[in-house]
């Protein structure tokens, strides 16, 4: 590998055009992922529609049924925009567009997990008879996971906070 000074970073590291290839590889293999779990995904949605329009949208509005459609929809919505900037269809300006994508995305995957996981909490609560002591260990645990979360995005912002945002 040859280095190139840089006045900003001291000495960058030039990879060689092995390391290229094989970057170009991987990133090629990661946008075809993304792009066949999004097509699940709007399978998915496709095929169970009728079903979600005949039992979920006549139903009362409760907080499940709005935890329901916010992980759905929102989900949808996330794909769609992770399919866009990965195939290369929004303009990133610069490395703080794309740390600051990043961490936006992470929240909002941190949102959509957070509605998955109260929906599958709200029907073992369900399943274990509402009863007092089970939903403290679920409340518990779940308040536990989302601190941890929280915690770890609010380290990796502040990490790359310098690189959003130079001037602080």
């Amino acid at each position: 590998m040859e280095t190139l000074s840089d006045s900003k970073n001291g000495w960058l590291a030039i990879p060689d055009e092995d390391a290229i290839i094989a970057f170009a590889r991987e990133l090629m293999l990661t946008r075809y992922m993304a792009v066949a779990g999004c097509a699940l995904l709007f399978y998915e949605w496709i095929t169970t529609l009728d079903d979600e329009i005949a039992h979920i949208w006549p139903a009362k509005w409760s907080a499940t049924k709005i935890i329901f459609l916010v992980n759905r929809y929102v989900n949808l919505g996330l794909q769609l925009a992770m399919i866009c900037q990965f195939i290369g269809l929004t303009k990133v300006s610069g490395h703080a567009t794309c740390v600051s994508y990043i961490i936006g995305y992470g929240i909002a995957v941190f949102l959509s997990l957070a509605s998955v996981h109260v929906l599958a909490l709200v029907r073992a609560w369900v399943i274990w008879g509402r009863r007092l002591w089970i939903t403290l260990i679920l409340a518990s645990a779940y308040v536990l996971y989302a601190l941890v979360c929280t915690a770890l995005i609010i380290y990796a912002s502040i990490t790359v906070r310098s690189e959003i945002l130079p001037w602080d």
